[in-house]
């Protein structure tokens, strides 16, 4: 007969159990309804962030011509896909769209650990039963998640979890966890190496093994890629980090460029509306490394009495600049900003998330109105209308002087986890 300390230990392993059950569903009913991601295919000769033929061959366990098929994107998630990928084939279901779905499945599912530590976290922390609801709701599945699969590009879903969970590692002190997460979601997205500065700031202790730990995760997934075809590694990785001079309407760039015909494929992609001047394009990833690693450097030298949670808050800046300085911003490329939010907010605000609810109103607002035929000059002025001051509210929230000692004490009533900076 079990005791009564027992018992709340078994209804816990019980609602983790419950909760593990829905996030897989909700994978699964995502990934289930998911069209074929107009990047998944691509054109034969065609270096492009296309994931379709390398998963094939590594489901078919041809390794040589996995490794040799190098997309734009890294290797984890196509690692992961794969046996996902070849249960399908195993099971007669060949075609590209149930290829597509099933290796989609892993990375919704990731997203949905994510959400369910974040209703753990918060139930903790005693926040209220509403934002307990919205924040992992939004975390496992938002108006991005399924932009992102319609693009094709579930491994951002995948990216995003394992940068949020790398951060809240290291906040947690847990450095060896928090570096194998960060050296994986390095080598699962080129944009990731964004996180790095965050992470490392955030885990204030043990940042020599942190570091070495995503050092050497990250060399084990990408060095073998790299050794299998040189040429075409660098080339996928240039490509990656070079804009060709195209320029979207969504961020800062648009009123610099010229207009050019759009041009639509029969999978339904466009060209971006206009082409931007190659010494703006040559310079705008750049500055998106320089505002990443300048606003954590900033934030480190200025915060040291902040908690490991605002590093996630710090993130979500960052990624949302990365938005605002990418000429090719994609709805879905916001999907890090949005997660990382939404882990802030959960952990540390006693409210409802409104910043994650506004941010994910306006996403969507804006996605509705490209979809209604608005043209790219009045969709470029909306989006900056709202993601330039709501990068400057974020930055205001980041860089805003921490809690006095004096503070602290006066509120010695709440528990440490709710008082203490960087409380474990």
């Amino acid at each position: 007969m079990p005791t009564l300390e027992h018992s709340p230990v078994r209804r816990d392993l019980a609602i983790s159990a419950a909760l593990l059950l829905v996030a897989a569903a909700l994978a699964a009913l995502l990934a289930v309804r998911a069209p074929l991601g107009l990047d998944y295919v691509g054109q034969p000769g065609v270096l492009c962030d296309c994931a379709a033929t390398p998963i094939r061959a590594l489901a078919h366990g041809r390794v040589h011509e996995f490794l040799v098929t190098q997309p734009l994107m890294g290797s984890v998630s196509l690692l992961l896909r794969a046996p996902f990928a070849a249960v399908g084939l195993h099971l007669g279901h060949g075609s590209d769209l149930d290829l597509y779905r099933l290796g989609a499945l892993p990375c919704l599912f990731a997203a949905g650990l994510l959400a369910v530590y974040l209703f753990r976290r918060m139930r903790e922390l005693r926040r209220p039963p509403l934002a307990c609801l919205l924040v992992p709701a939004l975390v496992a599945a938002n108006p991005l998640t399924t932009r992102a699969l319609r693009y094709g590009h579930p491994e951002e879903l995948l990216a995003t979890a394992l940068c949020v969970a790398a951060l809240l590692a290291a906040g947690r002190r847990r450095a060896l966890l928090a570096g194998v997460l960060l050296g994986t979601a390095v080598a699962t997205k080129q944009w990731a190496v964004l996180a790095i500065a965050p992470v490392i700031i955030a885990a204030e202790e043990d940042r020599g093994l942190l570091a070495i730990a995503a050092a050497a995760t990250a060399a084990l997934l990408i060095v073998p890629m790299a050794l299998a075809d040189s040429t075409r590694f660098l080339t996928a990785n240039h490509g990656a980090g070079v804009v060709a001079g195209s320029v979207m309407p969504t961020n800062i760039w648009f009123g610099f460029g010229t207009d050019v015909p759009v041009v639509m494929s029969a999978s339904g992609a466009t060209t971006p509306p206009r082409s931007l001047p190659s010494t703006l394009a040559a310079i705008s990833h750049p500055l998106i490394l320089a505002f990443g690693f300048g606003l954590a450097l900033l934030w480190w030298r200025t915060r040291r009495g902040a908690r490991a949670e605002d590093a996630l808050l710090l993130f979500a800046l960052i990624m949302l600049v990365r938005c605002l300085l990418d000429p090719l911003t994609n709805s879905y490329y916001h999907v890090p900003f949005l997660m990382a939010l939404a882990a802030w907010e959960g952990l540390r605000r006693r409210g409802a998330p409104l910043l994650t609810v506004a941010s994910t109103l306006l996403i969507a607002f804006t996605m509705a109105l490209a979809n209604s035929g608005i043209g790219a000059v009045e969709l470029n002025r909306l989006y900056l209308a709202w993601a330039l001051p709501l990068a400057g509210v974020l930055g205001v929230l980041v860089f805003r002087p921490p809690a006095s000692p004096a503070a602290l004490r006066r509120i010695g009533s709440r528990s440490r986890e709710e008082v203490l900076p960087w409380a474990d």
